[in-house]
């Protein structure tokens, strides 16, 4: 075929322009079915068929050729009874200005942006990706788009370098004009659509919370979130080295009267931070004011955990409980006596020495049990000095929460120290109860055990390394 036909249909979004021998025709956007059929030397303005392939002729008489086309709307042709129609979309012209309906490859791209009236814009770097065109009953549908995903080192959405959150290798990242690296892991609540690499598309939010680029399971905020979900849960949860107790998905602040976390009917009055975690060692607050309080401290032979517990003015009763620590005990059932016993205050002394044994045993802290035979003392150390501690073996400080002893209750040195500081820094003659008994119920802050405290210690460590504690317990 020789003759060339050109055909713009008036659903232009502006009056659809044809030219002729004679002249211009203008057609009115009211008339979509008008056909603009004419013949002419050379090609006319807009899309053109000449037997072998379609061209592209710009308002400015010039050709596509060699370049991506960006059409505004569909645009048809009739070539006798046939009409050929190109749906809005990108299209590639080669050097000889044909169209080039099997493109591939993935590159960047100069793109022209066209007008409804054929008028070439400005042209805009784009990355496209290729495909080959489809053809359906004479209509014609662009396979390239613009591309979506990453190409190079750079994350791109519709062709262009991309800022927002995208997914790469399953890790959320902080794209800004394209770029991001591995200090730019997304952290927080994501509300916004991002990029998947893998399937190369824009997806919508996921509502989940993500930390340095992961899902995340934690507290933020005082909601908690598991891999990454929102929790309504309400009551005791540790999550991590963190006690909580949630409301409606909210940990809660402040002081609150509430059951045992170690479980049981019993309740007590806890102390949770700002952020909600539960306070559980009260000394690490405010120490010269706890010591200073009235108190009472308790001895569970069964879970070898001693909680010290301050009066509630409230309850009338030892209801604050204010830390749990880890102890050791006898190694006979009745070599620790339980009962109800008080602080001998003034026998506290800064080094216990038990000259019964060969060579002599030495304990940092001690305090008498008035009442019983039994001291409180830290773990044993080989001279009085603080580098002598003794690690391993059967006296060993890795030895803690264990039937250990002849009748004294040992103690990590930081909380030999705080009981001893309880003996000298308060009033003597006013009293600290003491009780020891055996239960299998858990106390007011679960069962404390050495793993929560510092583990076990390396055989090298020459002391205790509580002895000058800021808080005993890692929740």
């Amino acid at each position: 075929m020789n003759k060339p036909f050109t055909k713009l249909s008036a659903c232009l979004l502006a009056a659809a322009v044809a030219f002729s021998a004679s002249g211009v025709h203008t057609f009115a956007a009211e008339q979509p079915a008008v056909i603009a059929q004419v013949q002419a030397t050379n090609y006319a303005v807009g899309l053109n068929y000449d037997g072998s392939g379609f061209t592209l002729t710009f308002a400015d008489k010039t050709q596509a050729k060699s370049m991506y086309v960006q059409t505004a709307s569909n645009i048809s042709i009739k070539d006798g009874s046939t009409t050929y129609t190109l749906k809005k979309g990108l299209y590639y012209f080669n050097a000889e200005g044909k169209l080039n309906q099997n493109p591939t490859g993935i590159g960047i791209r100069k793109v022209y942006p066209v007008s409804t009236a054929f008028e070439k814009k400005t042209p805009v770097n784009y990355v496209v990706k290729n495909a080959a065109c489809t053809n359906k009953s004479d209509v014609i549908s662009s396979g390239s788009i613009y591309f979506t995903g990453k190409y190079g080192s750079k994350i791109y959405k519709s062709g262009r370098p991309y800022s927002g959150v995208a997914d790469v290798s399953s890790v959320m990242y902080k794209v800004t004009n394209g770029t991001y690296n591995s200090k730019s892991k997304y952290t927080g609540l994501l509300k916004t659509s991002y990029v998947s690499v893998s399937a190369q598309k824009l997806k919508s939010a996921t509502n989940l919370y993500y930390n340095s680029g992961k899902p995340y399971t934690g507290v933020v905020s005082r909601k908690y979130y598991k891999n990454g979900k929102a929790q309504n849960v309400s009551g005791w949860k540790k999550i991590g080295n963190s006690v909580y107790y949630f409301k409606k998905g909210v940990a809660v602040t402040g002081w609150k009267r509430l059951k045992s976390y170690g479980g049981g009917t019993a309740k007590y009055k806890y102390y949770f931070k700002k952020n909600g975690r539960l306070v559980m060692d009260l000394f690490s607050v405010n120490r010269d004011y706890y010591i200073k309080q009235k108190m009472k401290i308790r001895v569970n032979l069964t879970t070898h955990n001693t909680t010290f517990y301050i009066y509630d003015n409230q309850t009338k009763d030892y209801t604050i409980p204010a830390l749990t620590a880890i102890c050791s005990t006898s190694r006979t059932r009745t070599g620790t006596p339980t009962g109800h016993f008080r602080l001998e205050k003034t026998s506290a002394r800064k080094w216990f020495i038990y000259t019964k044994s060969n060579p002599y045993h030495y304990y940092q802290y001690g305090v008498h049990i008035k009442g019983s035979k039994s001291w409180f003392h830290s773990t044993m150390h080989r001279t009085t000095s603080r580098n002598s501690l003794i690690v391993n073996g059967a006296a060993g400080y890795n030895k803690l929460g264990t039937n250990q002893t002849t009748a004294c209750i040992r103690h990590q040195a930081g909380v030999a120290k705080l009981i001893y500081d309880i003996s000298t820094k308060t009033y003597r003659k006013a009293r600290v109860w003491v009780d020891v008994y055996r239960s299998g119920t858990q106390g007011p802050f679960g069962k404390i055990t050495l793993a929560q405290t510092t583990g076990k210690l390396k055989s090298s460590q020459k002391y205790d390394p509580t002895v000058n504690y800021k808080k005993l317990c890692k929740y």
